[in-house]
């Protein structure tokens, strides 16, 4: 049975291998792991094992940044991403921020929560090209599969 839970702890180093195998390492998430007691996370565990995280911040006073939503393969198409999505937004609407902002990656023709995103209301505003290799110049992207990476990054906005 999957369970919500806030952060703990003891599953730092789960948390970190779930954002590596996404990702790969030297990614610009490896900084949100490093510095998670920044940030506000719920994890969704299986038999007390970690299937999947929600990372978000607050950016400013009216816009909260939605980090990731990472879930393990195995336990995509469940719910599990809507779940942490609704958690997201009713934050945001409990504590009276405006908006939320998020990022969606395209590689290879496939835009990676594009899905979740606009089924939630968020709308796109804008789209750069190879985004991630200027950022992180020795990051080999498991998504595009190229270092520097040449993903397009998709920036999305909801209004609360």
């Amino acid at each position: 049975m999957i369970k919500y839970i806030d952060y703990d702890e003891s599953y730092h180093d789960d948390l970190s291998a779930l954002q590596t195998n996404q990702w790969g390492a030297n990614s610009d998430s490896d900084e949100v792991i490093e510095n998670i007691k920044d940030y506000i996370v719920k994890l969704a565990v299986d038999d007390n094992k970690l299937i999947g995280t929600l990372i978000f911040h607050k950016k400013n006073e009216e816009c909260l940044y939605l980090d990731m939503i990472v879930i393990k393969p195995d336990y995509q198409k469940m719910g599990i991403g809507t779940t942490f999505m609704q958690y997201a937004i009713d934050y945001a609407k409990n504590n009276h921020f405006k908006m939320i902002e998020s990022e969606a990656i395209e590689a290879n023709g496939h835009t990676n929560s594009k899905k979740l995103l606009e089924n939630f209301g968020f709308v796109l505003t804008r789209s750069v090209k190879n985004f991630w290799g200027e950022l992180c110049p020795d990051f080999e992207c498991k998504e595009c599969g190229n270092k520097p990476c040449t993903c397009t990054m998709h920036e999305y906005i909801k209004t609360i």
